[in-house]
């Protein structure tokens, strides 16, 4: 990505970091520049893509995103990570189906009222955040919002479309990988998303 990092071990794109500390992944962001690593903002953030470059603005930043079903979305989106001086899409493919996550269910799992998805706030109806008795929250909320149905077609689009390098993250197999490199993917990310 043509940027010096002290080490290949960077913070991932983990999401809802405030749920744990307050500064969540601000905290995180300062960090990884401090130290000079690269860091995946996850667009599950609970501070928005200015916020964490405004924080830290030395070191190499990706964000992580899940395409959105609107394309006018994906477009904002991509337009504001490249002005606020992120190097790289990392377009997480492995999620197009929501996992079966019984616990969250079980738990009806939602968001602190204090907390929200930072980056997707702005987009997206306020109801989306809000469950439905006997589902999880996050999950009706990535349904109402993941566009399922984006293909290798779409990265090709995408590599076009935005002058933008691209990581793919959740590729599995080599016939992905080489797959990912023929619609012009500038790196892979072997990723099972978190045993999934």
């Amino acid at each position: 990505m043509g940027h010096d990092v002290a080490s290949p071990i960077g913070l991932g794109p983990i999401g809802i970091q405030a749920i744990t500390h307050p500064d969540g992944e601000l905290a995180s962001s300062k960090a990884a520049a401090k130290l000079n690593q690269v860091q995946i903002l996850s667009i599950g953030s609970n501070y928005d893509i200015e916020e964490i470059a405004a924080g830290s603005n030395n070191n190499l930043k990706m964000l992580q995103i899940y395409p959105s079903k609107k394309q006018e979305i994906n477009d904002d989106i991509i337009k504001r990570a490249k002005k606020a001086g992120f190097k790289a899409l990392v377009i997480t493919c492995d999620t197009s189906i929501r996992g079966n996550r019984e616990s969250d269910i079980k738990n009806q799992f939602s968001l602190p009222s204090n907390l929200k998805f930072k980056i997707w706030s702005r987009y997206v109806e306020k109801d989306a955040y809000k469950h439905k008795t006997g589902t999880s929250a996050h999950a009706d909320f990535l349904k109402h919002f993941i566009d399922g149905s984006f293909s290798w077609e779409n990265v090709r689009q995408y590599k076009q479309k935005y002058n933008f390098p691209i990581v793919i993250k959740g590729i599995m197999s080599p016939e992905d990988a080489v797959e990912a490199v023929k619609c012009g993917a500038d790196g892979i990310w072997v990723s099972n998303h978190g045993g999934r």
